[in-house]
C-alpha cells in the first residue's frame, strides 16, 4: 500500500495562508486554529504543548508570554479570541509570537517557518503510524484514527470523505493482499 501527504499544505496552512492552523495528532489527527488554542489557555484548558523541534527552538527563541497575553485579554474585556486578535495590530501577537501574525518580520518569517515545519512533523508522525500498521497487518490503529477524528464536530461532507477514505484504503490493501506474487 502507498501513502502520500500534500507537501504544500502544511506550508499554506502554518505559513502562507490567509489563516494559520497547527496539526495535531493528538487526542485525533486535526487543524486547529491558533485563536481556539489562545482561549482554551485563557479558559484554562490545553492550550499548545507541542514538544517538536520546531516548536521547542521557536519557543527558545521567542519565549510566549502567557501572562502578558491574558493581561492585554482582559484589559480588551476578555473577548472571544479571533484572528484579529493575534493580527499584526492587535495586541496578542506580541505576547504569543508563535501563534499570531507579529509585527516583527524577522519574527513572523521565524514562527511561520516553525509552524510550516512542525506541521510537517505531525504528517510523518502519522504517515509513520499508516505505514507500520500497513506493513504488520494490523490496520486496528487505522480505524481508531478515523474513529478519533469522527468523534470531533465537523462538516459532514469531511466525516464523510474520512470514511469513505478508509473504505478505499481498507480495499485496496485486501486486493493488494489477494495477489499472487
Amino acid at each position: 500500500m502507498f501513502t502520500a501527504t500534500d507537501s504544500t499544505s502544511p506550508i499554506v496552512d502554518g505559513w502562507s495562508g490567509a489563516t494559520i492552523s497547527l496539526y495535531v495528532d493528538d487526542p485525533a489527527p486535526l487543524k486547529f486554529r491558533p485563536e481556539r488554542i489562545v482561549q482554551s489557555w485563557f479558559e484554562g484548558g490545553r492550550g499548545s504543548d507541542c514538544d517538536c523541534a520546531y516548536c521547542r527552538g521557536f519557543e527558545a527563541a521567542h519565549p510566549a508570554d502567557l501572562v502578558g497575553a491574558t493581561r492585554c485579554w482582559k484589559e480588551q474585556g476578555k473577548p472571544k479570541i479571533t484572528k484579529t486578535h493575534l493580527g499584526r495590530h492587535g495586541g496578542l501577537s506580541l505576547y504569543l509570537p508563535y501563534l499570531g501574525h507579529h509585527p516583527d518580520v524577522d519574527i513572523r518569517t521565524a514562527a511561520g517557518l516553525a509552524r510550516a515545519g512542525h506541521n510537517h512533523s505531525v504528517l510523518q508522525r502519522l504517515e509513520r503510524i499508516v505505514r507500520e500498521a500497513v506493513a504488520s497487518g494490523d490496520v486496528t490503529v487505522l480505524h481508531n484514527l478515523v474513529e478519533a477524528y469522527l468523534a470531533f464536530p465537523g462538516l459532514a461532507r469531511w466525516r464523510a470523505s474520512a470514511k469513505h477514505a478508509l473504505r478505499v484504503a481498507e480495499n485496496g490493501r485486501l486486493r493488494t493482499a489477494s495477489r499472487p506474487e
